[in-house]
């Protein structure tokens, strides 16, 4: 595929998942389930068909990934208490792949900065969990395991930032600062406090956070492949 094409593709493609990601959280806003179940669980497939597109090197792990999050996304629809621990199952076999990819593609930070880069989120994780501890009954053991990866990869992707702040590292804390604060919102909604904006806000922080965590990694793959080139002697 030319890559004029391939470029008009994407940027319709992307105007596209926004839109969607648009009409879901309007949708959120105005408690249209119909309308949540007709257009939020597009955005995963949007998101694996720009993948695809424009990676020329793909991460297994990133695609297997998406599609976690896909099922999750379907699960929590529903919004139910039991959906919600079925959807936060996935989102941490989510959140296992991301951890994964990056570990590997990104040199592991120095402990003393990845220690300090875990303070923030580890606070966050604390505050929550004493607001909800006593609604989770049995998802608890999952929601404690959510917190730990959330706090070793917030701790892991603002480390890096601190000590190099190029671009792939800057999109990888924002997008990772938006899905703990996404954490915080839902978490918070549906076990404590519930205010008809904290799903909106939350759903319009997931479609940022994907797309920013799905450029970083396109990042990611391109640099793969000069890497690879030049190696090859090419």
């Amino acid at each position: 595929m030319e890559q004029k094409v391939k470029d008009g593709i994407s940027g319709i493609l992307i105007l596209f998942y926004f839109l969607i990601g648009g009409i879901s959280v309007l949708s959120e806003y105005m408690q249209d389930h119909f309308l949540t179940y007709i257009s939020k669980p597009f955005l995963m497939p949007i998101l694996f068909y720009l993948y695809y597109l424009n990676s020329e090197k793909r991460n297994n792990a990133f695609v297997l990934a998406l599609f976690f999050n896909w099922i999750a996304n379907i699960a929590f629809v529903a919004a139910t208490k039991d959906t919600v621990y079925f959807g936060s199952l996935f989102f941490l076999l989510y959140r296992v792949m991301v951890v994964y990819m990056l570990v590997e593609r990104i040199a592991f930070p120095k402990i003393i900065p990845f220690l300090i880069g875990c303070i923030p989120f580890f606070f966050i994780y604390i505050t929550v969990t004493s607001l909800v501890n006593a609604e989770i009954e049995n998802g608890i053991y999952l929601f404690w395991v959510n917190g730990i990866f959330m706090i070793f990869l917030g701790g892991f992707t603002l480390a890096n930032y601190i000590l190099n702040n190029n671009k792939v590292n800057t999109l990888l804390l924002i997008s990772t600062l938006l899905f703990t604060f996404i954490q915080f919102l839902v978490t918070i909604n549906l076990y404590y406090l519930t205010l008809p904006l904290f799903q909106p806000i939350s759903l319009a922080m997931f479609v940022v956070a994907q797309y920013l965590l799905y450029k970083s990694v396109l990042i990611m793959d391109y640099k793969r492949v000069l890497y690879d080139n030049t190696s090859s002697g090419m």
